[in-house]
């Protein structure tokens, strides 16, 4: 092949290829003679650093070396910082990433640019001005979505052999506002505005007002107090979900709750419409009115939703509403006890069915599902409540006892976080029934119950299952188990 070409590029291409070998060959052999760059743990640093300032801070001083912790990538040393007049913004603790010396503001170990460190000063929640350029400097690390996979790995191999720094894989994320000749005030935790633009955590929201911007009500599970949402805001004309538009118009009604109490774990529910929202995603319209089956995460994984047209959950990996059955209370739905319910003819439970798959490197969790059972054989009119279960003593309950026909029932309180999947359990015998009575058993008693045979799961039929599929799920290759 090389025959057909001119002898003048058959030397440049040889040239080339003994250049890149050499380069190669120089860097197999670096990379294996060199020792990685050893970083000082944590632990190392609270011990033998020095704390910078007197109120809470992210930085620490050792070997003339200011260092500042990044959560979720140790930490970082800052090269331009001067060891001498380097000092924290304020002793508040939403500025504790923050630092400043006599030529830069550091949020983290990055540089804000255009500040001036002489006059610069806190507007609180994160957001600083030296007067005329303000920022905003998170309190939260997010992985630093500017640096691709392939920078990364080529930095972490630049790291490894001492030749680059440490890759900024995680940082304080950052933002300037944009320059106004009117002062940037707090009006609400984590917005500023100057009358002119508003933003909601160093993001630009759009056409809000943000002097009358408020966060809309919130309840989780089963608490009955209501507490600001963390995400949505109103102005009195517009819905937001951190700085993005919600398309729904702000009313006193609205309504946000809080499904397990994760980071994205929010709905908004509007009465008027009947309708919810996922972040900024409205529900289908064509399945509505939706009512909400069950509002805390002791038995589920997802909150389950009631239309005339089944019962749907919202995939929220894949941003979308899905069926999954149909609704056995489109007639009547009267609540027994938290996640049970009946129809007038037959009762329903919730409770969790999670797949994984077994091998010689352990356990894969397959898939996770929130399931609709049906209790076999139990009238509904032979329904009745026996007995509270109660611990520490007495001031709260754990469980309800249930009698229908000649068995007895346990209707759980405590939910997945102590050890119990599903609401309801049938009571193994009478021996088993006369321990759970006892009022002197502890919440630790309480836990053992399953384990120990103590209850047993009911005859039932899955109804339907709300399931999140993961990746790489080889269930007909490994054995299985629940």
């Amino acid at each position: 092949m090389n025959s057909h070409l001119p002898t003048e590029k058959q030397q440049k291409l040889k040239q080339l290829m003994v250049i890149f070998s050499i380069l190669l060959i120089t860097f197999v052999f670096t990379f294996s003679i060199a020792k990685p760059t050893r970083e000082l743990s944590s632990f190392e640093l609270d011990q033998q650093g020095q704390k910078m300032g007197s109120g809470p801070t992210e930085f620490r001083i050792h070997n003339q070396q200011i260092y500042v912790a990044v959560p979720s990538n140790g930490h970082y040393v800052i090269p331009e910082a001067d060891l001498k007049t380097i000092r924290m913004l304020s002793d508040d603790i939403a500025t504790r990433q923050i630092a400043v010396d006599q030529k830069h503001v550091y949020c983290g170990n990055m540089i804000l640019n255009n500040l001036n460190p002489q006059t610069v000063r806190s507007i609180g929640d994160g957001y600083i001005t030296d007067g005329k350029v303000s920022y905003y400097c998170s309190q939260i690390t997010e992985r630093n979505t500017e640096l691709n996979v392939v920078k990364e790995v080529w930095q972490i191999l630049l790291h490894h052999t001492g030749i680059g720094s440490k890759p900024q894989n995680y940082w304080y994320p950052h933002y300037q506002l944009e320059v106004s000749k009117f002062p940037y005030q707090l009006t609400v935790q984590g917005t500023v505005s100057n009358g002119e633009n508003t933003y909601f955590r160093g993001k630009l929201v759009e056409q809000a007002n943000g002097h009358t911007m408020r966060y809309l009500p919130s309840y989780s599970g089963s608490s009955e107090r209501l507490r600001e949402s963390s995400h949505y805001t109103a102005d009195g004309t517009h819905v937001y979900y951190k700085n993005q538009r919600v398309p729904v118009q702000d009313h006193p009604q609205l309504m946000v709750f809080d499904f397990g109490g994760g980071i994205e774990s929010e709905f908004l529910h509007d009465p008027e419409t009947q309708n919810f929202y996922y972040q900024t995603s409205p529900f289908s319209q064509k399945y509505s009115p939706y009512l909400l089956l069950n509002k805390d995460d002791e038995h589920a994984h997802d909150p389950l939703f009631l239309s005339q047209q089944g019962i749907y959950f919202y995939h929220r990996q894949e941003q979308k509403l899905q069926r999954t059955g149909d609704n056995p209370f489109s007639q009547k739905m009267t609540q027994l006890a938290p996640d049970v319910f009946h129809n007038g003819q037959d009762t329903y439970y919730l409770g969790l069915y999670d797949k994984y798959i077994r091998s010689g490197r352990g356990t894969k969790l397959c898939y996770r599902s929130t399931v609709l059972y049906r209790l076999k054989n139990a009238p509904v009119n032979r329904w009745q409540k026996i007995a509270e279960v109660k611990y520490g003593d007495g001031r709260w309950r754990a469980a309800t006892i249930w009698k229908n026909g000649a068995q007895y029932y346990y209707f759980d309180e405590f939910g997945q976080g102590q050890g119990f999947k599903q609401a309801v359990y049938q009571i193994k015998d009478a021996y088993a029934l006369r321990f759970i009575l006892n009022p002197s058993r502890s919440s630790d008693d309480i836990r053992q119950y399953v384990r120990r045979g103590i209850l047993l799961s009911p005859q039932a039929d899955r109804l339907l299952q709300a399931k999140y599929d993961e990746k790489f799920c080889l269930s007909l290759f490994w054995s299985e188990s629940e």
